[in-house]
């Protein structure tokens, strides 16, 4: 974050995670904060800043079209950090996943970082699973 005379610029990295290609994808973001505008740029076309609050600024819903500029900055700041709260729940799901399917289970006599692996040892594409992981 760097303050100007007038106006405030801010420049971070927005992460989203596609299911579909198990893949996390990274966009950098600057967000220009003046007196009476906001102004927004990503550093690819598509699926940025733009789509986070899009419906709600063209439909007027809420306090977005209301407020002073600062509520929009705001509001794009908080979307993206909430992107990065769904990027953890989903890696969290997919290393559960994958330590499920490697069978690294702990008992209760089990010591601690002693996991019980499957008697038949992990597979070929459990292996797989956790280098893509």
């Amino acid at each position: 974050m760097e303050y100007f005379d007038s106006y405030i610029l801010v420049i971070l990295k927005m992460l989203r995670y596609y299911n579909e290609a198990k893949t996390v994808r990274t966009k950098q973001i600057s967000i220009i904060l003046g007196p009476t505008f906001v102004l927004s740029f990503q550093e690819m076309k598509g699926g940025g800043v733009r789509d986070l609050l899009c419906d709600s600024i063209q439909t007027g819903k809420g306090r977005i079209r209301r407020i002073k500029s600062d509520y929009l900055a705001y509001s794009l700041l908080e979307s993206i950090v909430d992107h990065y709260f769904i990027l953890l729940e989903q890696c969290g799901e997919r290393i559960e996943s994958v330590r499920r399917g490697v069978g690294t289970e702990h008992t209760n006599t089990d010591p601690p970082g002693n996991p019980q692996i499957d008697k038949n040892g992990p597979t070929p594409d459990r292996l797989r699973a956790l280098k893509d992981l």
